[in-house]
């Protein structure tokens, strides 16, 4: 039995334990929902089943499940190429830090609360070949602890001091192997190819400015664009729709006012009026950069990539888009206003 952990997993954090803080639970929470595919919903229930899914037409749908005991085993997955190898870490290194945390906090483990996986979900999960499975040590180091049940025995900070104990051992123990184990032979010349491991892909060569400009979808540029504050970047994106920004609002002004890097790259709408609106030209094409001032005093600073039609300062309009980031207290919007020119479009810019 396992302690019962469900988070947001965000694929583009730049950090080891990529669980958004305030989306880690010890009870189910069918509130988070993933916004984008580049989020991944994260449920390890208390007999040690792990799922994984994704937001698809906003519905969450299954891509993959594991088994934890101090670290993943029995790996299934739909696409054979999702989760790659360094996602399952991701996960991995998620999961081992959140039960840790969880053994720590000496509340007894639930045996009730299960998720189990569908039959129809387990029709389409077929097992992952670990061999081709690309992870590194720093997200596959087992700890035990973190797995098992808290019996009552051990007072919670014993319990959290052995597993931390548990972790640096066995990290220090694998350094020590790699630095003590001779330089690797090189394999023979007349091993076949098939016997190599599958090496991974090569990053791609195109300036991130033509990959941005290139991307298949909204979703994929902000992914390609997401270290980029200033919004320029994702501009470059040349065939945003009204379909790709109009929805549900997955953020707000206070959110991202309190923490733009966590909200980056997600949808909302705000409705003012324009204090400023000026062109600019990226990559040959008009774009119009501004401010939009709602009726509470709060301002977005917006990159609007379609028509603005006869829209002028002291206009009244709605803008929808991706957030990119915030100035103070301003927030930045790259996106469209709500116009049946931007609606329909009929021709390019």
């Amino acid at each position: 039995m396992a302690h019962y952990v469900t988070f947001l997993l965000d694929l583009g954090a730049e950090r080891d334990n990529r669980a958004i803080p305030d989306s880690v639970h010890y009870t189910p929470d069918p509130q988070r929902f993933p916004h984008s595919g580049f989020f991944w919903k994260i449920v390890c229930d208390a007999d040690g089943t792990v799922s994984i899914r994704v937001n698809v037409g906003g519905k969450l749908r299954l891509i993959a499940a594991a088994h934890w005991d101090g670290t993943l085993e029995t790996l299934r997955q739909r696409d054979p190429n999702v989760p790659t190898g360094p996602q399952w870490g991701f996960v991995t290194a998620a999961l081992e830090a959140e039960l840790i945390k969880r053994l720590a906090s000496g509340e007894p483990a639930d045996p009730d609360l299960l998720d189990p996986i569908s039959d129809e979900d387990a029709r389409y999960l077929k097992g992952a070949d670990p061999a081709k499975l690309d992870t590194t040590n720093r997200y596959t180091t087992p700890v035990q602890s973190a797995a098992k049940p808290n019996r009552g025995l051990t007072p919670p900070w014993i319990a959290l001091f052995i597993a931390m104990a548990a972790v640096t051992i066995v990290v220090m123990v694998k350094r020590d192997k790699q630095e003590a184990a001779p330089p690797p032979t090189p394999a023979p010349v007349e091993v076949a190819p098939t016997a190599m491991p599958t090496p991974a892909p090569p990053p791609p060569s195109a300036p991130i400015e033509a990959q941005v400009a290139a991307a298949p979808s909204f979703s994929a540029a902000i992914a390609l664009a997401k270290n980029d504050a200033s919004g320029t970047l994702l501009a470059r994106y040349p065939k945003l729709t009204w379909a790709e920004v109009d929805g549900p609002a997955e953020t707000s002004i206070g959110h991202v006012q309190k923490d733009a890097e966590a909200e980056r790259g997600k949808r909302m709408c705000t409705e003012g009026v324009i204090e400023k609106i000026e062109r600019t030209d990226v990559d040959r094409r008009k774009v119009f950069v501004g401010r939009l001032r709602q009726a509470d005093g709060d301002v977005v600073a917006f990159t609007a990539l379609g028509t603005t039609g006869d829209l002028v300062k002291r206009s009244s309009a709605k803008f929808c888009g991706a957030v990119t980031g915030a100035n103070g207290d301003d927030v930045a919007l790259v996106g469209l206003f709500d116009l049946p020119e931007n609606r329909s479009p009929i021709v390019e810019q």
